[in-house]
């Protein structure tokens, strides 16, 4: 029996804490309010702040908009199929894209509201991604119906659904930072770094959803702060992401330890290798050719003196050449870069 045949779902109530719902429903209409800002002269940019999009030109997407928010949100695999539910708009993120609720006309209301509640159709009429764990829902197709449906106070939207997970509260933790001017962090399985870019509205977010708060220095088995963060800068990480890929914003603390580790052990260097304290080539070539030339030079006269300063200038100048060549250093292996 395909997913089509089976009866739809009810997922209008969800097994999650008051206080994780009543999250879950500010969040979401809270998108709603925000759409009305789109396409406005002041609201726009306000928009494309808030979700680190510097060319946007409508409402926010509510894909992005989370990815914003919430830490390691596609971190978990989607799971299985899409199948048929009825889903409760106040759950759900949409987007006002194409037009406002007040925009559709007063003899198409009755028929809409009756095809959205009723009418699953295919994928690409409503298809919400579920992630389970957090109660929310976020809409990839159908996301126009959502501010539809609750500006008409319908209880629920037929649609296609998605299931995605969402770490375990226990498996995240909030980073504090020592220093008030420095980024809130997220820390993944003690292992997993995310700057969170809206930290007081992600921490309401993660704070209902049953994650902790910790300083720094109040967590065992973690590298010393400052230089986590010059890695995170390193990486720019604590800039608009650039990618929807978790793992390409994300900073692997293992990872950065084995790089430490390495670049900490001892080894010896030819002078070529130290790129930071690499020699003048052209002019220390120029000198030795000058006095490679002048002691040849020195050598073609008769009398005694010339010819001393010349074998001189000559042994000078393959003493400085070979030097270049025997010549080895000891050091960290990051001197090599």
């Amino acid at each position: 029996m395909t997913e089509s045949d089976k009866p739809p779902r009810s997922l209008i109530k969800q097994p999650a804490s008051i206080g994780h719902e009543d999250v879950v429903k500010e969040l979401a209409t809270l998108k709603v309010e925000l759409d009305r800002y789109a396409r406005k002269t002041i609201g726009q940019p306000l928009l494309n702040d808030i979700g680190d999009n510097d060319r946007g030109t409508c409402a926010l997407h509510p894909d992005s908009l989370m990815a914003v928010l919430i830490p390691f949100l596609n971190w978990e695999d989607q799971n299985g199929q899409a199948y048929r539910a009825f889903v409760d708009p106040k759950h759900v993120l949409g987007a006002s894209i194409k037009g406002l609720p007040e925009n559709v006309p007063a003899e198409e209301v009755v028929k809409r509201i009756e095809r959205y509640a009723t009418y699953f159709g295919s994928r690409d009429n409503a298809l919400y991604i579920w992630y389970k764990p957090l109660g929310l829902f976020i809409a990839h197709e159908g996301k126009h119906r959502v501010a539809f449906m609750r500006s008409h106070d319908q209880p629920a939207i037929a649609a296609w659904v998605q299931e995605a997970g969402y770490p375990a509260p226990s498996r995240i933790t909030i980073i504090e930072p020592s220093d008030d001017r420095d980024e809130w962090l997220a820390m993944l399985d003690g292992r997993y770094i995310q700057v969170l870019r809206r930290p007081n509205l992600a921490r309401k977010i993660l704070d209902a959803y049953g994650v902790s708060t910790e300083r720094w220095q109040n967590i065992e088995h973690l590298p010393e702060e400052e230089m986590v963060r010059l890695a995170i800068y390193e990486r720019r990480l604590h800039r608009p992401a650039r990618t929807r890929k978790e793992r390409d914003r994300t900073l692997d603390l293992q990872a950065l330890l084995a790089r430490k580790a390495r670049d900490s052990q001892e080894q010896y260097f030819h002078c070529h290798d130290l790129e930071i304290y690499r020699l003048d080539w052209k002019r220390n070539i120029a000198v030795m050719c000058f006095l490679l030339f002048a002691g040849l030079l020195l050598l073609t006269f008769d009398h005694e003196w010339p010819i001393k300063a010349g074998i001189g200038l000559v042994g000078v100048t393959s003493g400085m050449m070979l030097s270049q060549e025997l010549m080895r250093f000891k050091g960290p292996r990051k001197l090599k870069s």
